[in-house]
């Protein structure tokens, strides 16, 4: 069983970094919605507020900076998917976090199509 990632992790850890990348992606596209429903702590609003004040030119120096002053933020976010989903754990790349938010995203359809 792979360990959780801890705060610090998430800057030098490839989980940690597929998570960061998903996340920017998500914002990028306005698509937030499915992470708000595990943002028990208002999270997402102060991470999204960094993002858009962030005068960064590359998506590295975006990352690195999200990291130094959101980390907690992100990384409570990030736990809180983790203990939702154990198996999201082991996600690595950006496609897999993809392929888990379409799978999340068509359950609740099916869910609420048959309420």
């Amino acid at each position: 069983m792979a360990k959780d990632i801890e705060i610090n992790d998430l800057k030098d850890d490839e989980r940690g970094q597929a998570f960061l990348a998903f996340y920017l992606e998500l914002f990028n596209e306005s698509e937030l919605d499915l992470l708000t429903t595990f943002d028990q702590e208002n999270q997402i609003p102060q991470i999204n507020h960094f993002l858009q004040q962030a005068p960064f030119s590359t998506r590295a120096t975006l990352l690195a900076s999200l990291l130094a002053n959101r980390q907690t933020e992100v990384s409570t976010l990030h736990q809180a998917i983790v203990d939702a989903y154990p198996e999201t754990t082991n996600y690595r790349t950006v496609a897999d976090w993809q392929n888990w938010y379409r799978h999340s995203i068509d359950t609740i359809a099916q869910r609420t199509s048959r309420d």
